[in-house]
């Protein structure tokens, strides 16, 4: 898994007690990870990521929850186009 996060990702290394706001996230993600053979947690650039870090950021914003089952966002189908057009561009 890559995350932008450094100190998520350090915290998630060193797997110790945290009482970081992040505790919650850290949580969720021992769940997750029990579903795979291994996960390695590594940490990436947000240029690196722009469309999960364009949904957290508008998750961050929201007042509830919301749910694309049946359709994206335009914000989100537009840098999913950029992020892949810049894929292209560096074969």
């Amino acid at each position: 898994m890559e995350i932008d996060c450094l100190e998520l990702v350090n915290i998630w290394k060193s797997r110790g007690n945290s009482r970081s706001i992040a505790a919650p996230i850290l949580e969720e993600l021992e769940e997750i990870s029990a579903s795979f053979a291994s996960l390695t947690v590594t940490h990436i650039g947000r240029s690196c990521n722009v469309p999960a870090h364009q949904c957290a950021r508008l998750a961050c914003s929201l007042d509830g929850t919301e749910s694309w089952i049946d359709s994206s966002p335009e914000f989100l189908r537009s840098c999913l186009r950029t992020d892949c057009n810049l894929i292209l561009l560096d074969q």
